[in-house]
C-alpha cells in the first residue's frame, strides 16, 4: 500500500507498475517470508564418492544430476512419448505455476542471487560483474566443498533460487535453447523445465494442469522429491504434504489478486 503523502513522482510510478513489475514485487516478498523458515541445512548440494569416516551415518544427496529419468519410471507409449517431446519455450504462467515455483524456493534458497552455502555459514552470493550488478550472464559455477557434520564431503556447484548445479544447467540449456542467461526469469524458467520434464517423463501428464487440482499433489511431490527433497518424502527435514498444500494454496491464491498491497 502506498503512502497518501507520496511525492506526485512516487505516485506516478506507483501507478504506472507493468503487471511483471508487479510480479516481482510479490516475489521478493514471498522470499523473505519464506527466508525465515528456512535452515542453511536446507541448501541443495551433491556428493562426491569420497568415504565418509567409518561409523558415521551417510547423507543423502538433496539435488540429484538432471539427467535421464529414472529406472523406475513408469512406462508406456503415452509417458514415452512425452518424454521425447519438450514442451514449447514458457511464455505464459499460470497462477499455479508461480505459486509453485514459490513453494519450491522455499526449501532451496531466498533469492536468485544466492550459491550453495555450508550449514551455519553466511550465504554466500553470485559475484558482481564489471557494472558492479550481480552477473547473471551465464551460470557462477562456483563450486564449494565442505565436511558435514557426518564426516562425509560434500561438493556442489548449486546456485540460484532453486540451486540448480552447472552441470545440471548445462543440460537444461541444451534442451531448451531460450535459456540464454542465468538471470532470474530464466531461472523460474529452467526450475519449471526440470520440473515438468521430469513430472511428464515419471507419468506422462501436464504438470500445470495437475497443480491446479489438489488432488495431484502429493503425486506431484512424490515425483519430485528426488530431485528437491525439501518437497514431502524428500527427507532432511522436508515439509509435510499438508505444509506443502497450504503453502500452495497461498502462493497460488496471491497471483489471482494483481494488487496484492491495495
Amino acid at each position: 500500500m502506498i503512502d497518501d503523502d507520496a511525492d506526485p513522482e512516487t505516485l506516478d510510478a506507483w501507478y504506472r507498475r507493468t503487471p511483471g513489475q508487479i510480479a516481482q514485487a510479490k516475489n521478493n516478498a514471498w522470499n523473505a517470508a519464506w527466508s525465515a523458515l528456512r535452515t542453511p541445512e536446507d541448501q541443495a548440494y551433491e556428493t562426491d564418492d569420497e568415504t565418509a569416516p567409518s561409523g558415521s551415518a551417510p547423507t543423502p544427496p538433496i539435488e540429484t544430476d538432471y539427467g535421464a529419468p529414472p529406472e523406475s519410471a513408469v512406462t508406456g507409449d503415452a509417458v514415452d512419448a512425452a518424454a521425447r517431446t519438450p514442451p514449447p519455450p514458457k511464455t505464459a504462467w499460470a497462477n499455479q505455476d508461480l505459486g509453485f515455483l514459490d513453494v519450491l524456493s522455499s526449501g532451496e534458497a531466498p533469492g536468485y542471487d544466492i550459491l550453495a552455502t555450508a550449514p551455519h555459514q553466511p550465504l554466500r552470493h553470485i559475484p558482481l560483474g564489471p557494472d558492479g550488478q550481480t552477473d547473471y550472464s551465464r551460470h557462477p559455477n562456483s563450486l564449494l566443498k565442505y565436511t558435514d557434520s557426518s564426516g562425509k564431503v560434500v561438493k556442489t556447484t548449486a546456485a540460484g533460487r532453486y540451486q540448480i548445479n552447472n552441470p545440471t544447467w548445462d543440460g537444461l540449456v541444451q534442451s531448451h535453447p531460450d535459456l540464454s542467461d542465468f538471470t532470474p526469469l530464466n531461472q523460474d524458467k529452467g526450475a519449471w523445465y526440470r520440473a515438468d520434464d521430469a513430472y511428464r517423463a515419471a507419468t506422462g501428464r501436464d504438470l500445470s494442469g495437475d497443480l491446479a487440482d489438489e488432488k495431484y499433489w502429493p503425486q506431484i511431490a512424490a515425483n519430485l522429491n528426488k530431485i528437491w527433497i525439501s518437497l514431502p518424502g524428500g527427507g532432511h527435514g522436508a515439509m509435510s504434504q499438508e505444509q506443502f498444500n497450504q503453502r500452495l494454496r497461498d502462493a497460488t491464491a496471491r497471483y489471482r489478486d494483481p494488487y496484492p498491497d491495495d
